[in-house]
């Protein structure tokens, strides 16, 4: 799920910035709402929950006077799932924000992904934060790690 989430993470990315590059140099700024479905592994439950909800978008572009590519991005998202099991609702929410630095041919694009279910139980509330920063050279060197994730099981 994770790996998932990253591989999207950086789609994501690289679609907005092919969407950035024929831009002026004036900054750019749009937010669109849309909806999401998709099933979560509770990891403290071992239960898929299936979960719909919204998810705003946001983003940010400008190209410096020196020609560098500055995009902030943020994902949140608000929703509810049922565990695929039991029929436990979980409210969801999401906080993704992704930071692209392009100068000279080189980048730095960092992710946090922020994810929270909230269960009824003492023990069934998953919280998970991963953090990637992924490191473009000149000479186009693609050097990538994960700098953390953290999941917590806790009432």
């Amino acid at each position: 799920m994770i790996a998932t989430k990253v591989g999207r993470s950086i789609g994501i990315l690289c679609a907005v910035v092919v969407c950035a590059l024929p831009k002026a140099a004036s900054a750019q700024s749009t937010t669109t709402t849309v909806p999401f479905s998709t099933s979560i592994l509770n990891t403290c439950t071992n239960e898929l929950v299936d979960m719909n909800g919204l998810q705003t978008i946001t983003s940010n572009f400008k190209f410096d006077n020196a020609g560098g590519l500055h995009i902030n991005f943020g994902i949140v998202s608000k929703g509810a799932g049922v565990g695929q099991v039991t029929a436990t609702n979980y409210p969801f929410s999401e906080n993704d924000l992704f930071n692209v630095q392009a100068t000279s041919g080189a980048g730095e694009f960092t992710i946090r992904i922020k994810m929270r279910m909230k269960g009824p139980g003492s023990i069934d509330n998953w919280d998970m934060i991963q953090m990637l920063r992924m490191t473009v050279t000149a000479n186009g060197d693609i050097t990538s790690s994960i700098d953390s994730t953290t999941t917590n099981c806790r009432g």
